[in-house]
Order: C-alpha cells, then structure tokens, then sequence
C-alpha cells in the first residue's frame, strides 16, 4: 500500500507547539535494544516535496527512500510536503530506517502507519421518510436549535461561504438534503480524467476518494459503514427550511465529501492525514473525523497541525467503547486522532451526551483533561439507546446513535461560528472559534467527570454569547 499525504513545513515551527506536550512514542512502541520490524509493517514517511523533486533525477533505482522520495516528488508542484505510507517488504532494523532519514534532508520524519476505522454505531431505525422528519430530531430541542438561530440569523444571511469537510467512507451526495449544499472545486473539469487544477487529485469536484484514489466520493463499502459518512454529514450541514427530511446544524455551510475507506472498512492513518491536508488545503472551514483508532501514528498530529495553520477548525469524536481514553497508549486506552484535541489549539474532541437523561451516553469514550465538549449522540427509548435521525444513502432517513453523531452536531456549530465571524468581518482563525465554542456551551453538573468543565453543546448558549461579540461590522 502506498498513499501519499502532504504538510506545510513553513508552518511546522509554529504548530509544534503543543498544549500539552507528550513524551518521544518510540521507546514507548518499540523494544529498546533492536526494535526489529518484522515484513508488512506499515510505516509513514513525511517528505519535503520540492528538496525531492530536485533530486529525483539522481536518484538511483531501488532503496525503500528512493522509493519515497520518487513518490512525494510527484506531488511538488501541488503541496510543499507529502506523508508517503508504505508496507515494509522484509524485516528490518527502525534504527537504522531512522539512521538513514537522518542522512537524507529531504525526508522530515518517519513514523508508524495506525491503523483507523469507522466509529462502531449502535442503533439503526430505518425509515423511508417522505415528511419532513424535523420533529423526530429530539437532539435540536436538546441544543435549542430554534431559539440559537434566531438570535444570530440575521448575520448568518449574509450568507458568507463555510465548508464543513466529512472525512469519512463517502456520502450520498445526491440525497435531496444534502446535494444543493454540496461544495465545488470550481477549478477541475469532472470526467475528463485529468488533474485540471494541478493539486495532485484528478476529478475531485465535489472531494475526493483517497482509500480507492478515484475522484468519485461516494460510498463504496456496504451496510451500516457505507452509510455512516451521509449520516453523519445530514447532522452537520442537512438543508434548512426546504421542504425534505430534516435539517442540519450548519444551516448555511457546504459539504466537501472526502472518501478515505474505499472498499474496505478500516484504513490507514496516512490515508487520514492526506484527507486531512487535502481539506485544509482546499479551504475547508471545519474539519469533522467521526472514526478512530487505537494505534499511535507519529505523523498525526502534523497533518492536523497543517489543516489547523490553514485555517480549518477540526472536530473529532472520541469513539464509542464505553472506556476512559487516555494521550498515551502505555497508559491505557488510546484513540486517534481524538487524543490529540487537547493537545492542538484549534481542535476538539467530543463526546456523546443522552437526550433523555443528559448523562453521558453509555457507550462514549471520556476524559475530563482530553474531551473539550459533549453533545448530544443517543436518546433513550425504554431505556435503550436509540439514534439521531438523519439522512441516509438513496434518499432515505435513518437513527443512529454514537459519538459519531455528536461530532458533526459541533461541526455544524463550528460551522455557524464561522459563518457570523466571516459576516462580521472578523478572521475565523481556528483558535478563536475553539474559544467560542467553549466559553459559549452551557456547563452540565453530571459531566464534570468526562468533559474538560463539564461542557455541552447548547445553541441558545452559543447565540448569545455570539451576539456579545461586538467588533467588525457586527458591533
């Protein structure tokens, strides 16, 4: 397998600077004396593009560098720099992998390629719906939809463009909720197979499909996993006030549909961190990451920090296990990207809360010093969880409940932050609508002990503490 991913270096000497810092992982994943690397272990490789373009003509044929180094140079003209994973072909010493990255300038570092999947969901209520479903979306009367809006939609019509990415397994982009928001890379020509714009994808007009490295981003993968992305992308940003199904959190904002499963059901970090570039890289105003993994990729967080330092609010669910997550995996669970939320000014990881009973749902993932904010991603049914509803692929509707559901609720609020900063004249820099969005939730007693101040999403909150804001045009 080999992907290809890109980071902006002149921007790493500023995004290296953590909240919370964490400890050097290699020790920590690897045995201390010969740290062997057996066949088929995944690794990932961050390359600066241009030093390797230069090169790439003196480069001799064979070598796992050379190799990397060839690929990421492909790519120069479109990104400064590129995460290239590959699978090792036979074992092989980490040290003396590291040893050579040392020797060559061209590659910044080298790092293991985790593998991530799509965010188990727990229930699925299957409905044609030829209503419109708002009164089956219990989680807006939770959030105080109406009452949020209203107080901050005057601004929001000025309408300011905001692109809400959904980096997951692909979205029924003809689904009547969701297709006249969708976004347009008004600079590539679809079907005609040719990367008209130079950014390294071709065909990528509404997004792009990494798993399967075509430009079409519809799902690909059956069942409840193919679906998930369309769910989770009707939460954030479904059509307000047009006659169909439900509505979204994100009323005004577009949809880039970023496809990085394919045809299977997990994939790997580097195939994330090159969706994650590719959104920031795009203009992506919010970033949404409703999957998970538990294993540690060095090379995570500077895909992350490289959306963040173009401008891309980026919001995370923390994964349904039920478990305390920890920022190390020698301490216990582990999750990514979620782990890193506190580590990254301009990103957020968030948990699930209950409808019902507004406890922390039951199956979320926690951590009072990692999890920046709940919102709302089950509901009780005689004491069961059932879903949000939502859109689902081929013009239907569908519940599911999960952290999953509640991440794209705070990209959607992410989504209308950004908006009324755009109309208020205001930089929506990705620091100051994490802020916006913590100072304006509502603080919950019962989840102190999961939620960093015991955090929640509520829009009435949020509206109000927008309508505070009295600089720019919006005084």
């Amino acid at each position: 397998m080999l992907t290809i991913a890109v980071l902006s270096w002149p921007t790493l000497a500023q995004a290296i600077q953590p909240k919370i810092a964490w400890e050097d992982f290699d020790s920590l994943l690897l045995p201390a004396r010969s740290r062997q690397l057996p066949p088929l272990t995944p690794l990932s490789f961050v390359v600066d593009t241009h030093c390797a373009a230069k090169k790439i003509h003196h480069l001799r044929p064979g070598g796992l560098l050379n190799s990397v180094l060839s690929e990421g140079a492909k790519f120069a003209r479109a990104f400064e720099q590129y995460t290239v994973g590959v699978e090792l072909d036979s074992a092989v010493s980490f040290d003396l992998i590291e040893q050579e990255v040392g020797q060559e300038k061209c590659v910044q570092l080298v790092g293991y390629d985790g593998e991530i999947s799509i965010n188990r969901v727990q229930n699925v209520e299957l409905a044609r719906a030829a209503d419109p479903g708002r009164p089956r979306q219990g989680h807006l009367s939770y959030l105080h939809f109406d009452q949020g809006i209203q107080r901050i939609e005057s601004v929001l019509m000025v309408r300011k463009p905001v692109t809400i990415a959904v980096i997951d397994a692909g979205i029924d982009m003809n689904h009547p909720d969701l297709a006249i928001g969708a976004w347009r890379n008004m600079r590539e020509i679809g079907g005609n197979g040719r990367d008209d714009d130079r950014n390294g994808y071709v065909d990528d007009v509404i997004g792009y499909n990494f798993g399967s490295n075509i430009g079409n981003p519809s799902p690909q993968v059956s069942g409840l996993e193919g679906s998930h992305g369309t769910h989770v992308a009707g939460l954030a940003a479904a059509r307000w006030r047009n006659g169909v199904g439900g509505t979204g959190v994100g009323i005004t904002a577009k949809i880039m549909s970023i496809n990085v499963f394919g045809t299977t059901k997990t994939t790997r970090s580097s195939v994330v961190e090159n969706a994650i570039r590719y959104a920031g890289r795009n203009g992506a105003d919010v970033i949404n990451l409703s999957l998970s993994g538990g294993e540690f990729s060095r090379t995570m967080p500077l895909a992350l920090r490289y959306a963040v330092s173009r401008g891309s609010f980026i919001v995370a669910a923390t994964g349904n296990e039920g478990v305390k997550f920890k920022s190390l995996p020698t301490e216990g669970y582990f999750t990514s990207p979620a782990a890193y939320g506190a580590q990254i000014s301009g990103m957020i990881s968030v948990a699930s809360v209950d409808v019902e009973t507004g406890s922390l749902s039951r199956f979320s993932n926690f951590n009072s010093a990692l999890t920046q904010l709940a919102a709302p991603g089950s509901t009780q049914s005689f004491g069961e969880p059932v879903g949000l509803y939502s859109t689902f692929p081929r013009n239907s509707y569908s519940s599911l409940s999960g952290t999953s559901m509640a991440a794209p609720l705070v990209s959607g609020a992410a989504a209308l932050v950004v908006g009324y900063l755009k109309a208020c004249g205001i930089t929506p820099s990705p620091g100051r609508v994490e802020s916006i969005l913590i100072n304006g939730s509502r603080m919950s007693p019962k989840l102190l002990p999961y939620v960093s101040g015991g955090k929640e999403l509520d829009l009435a909150v949020l509206g109000n503490y927008l309508r505070s804001i009295k600089t720019g045009s919006c005084k």
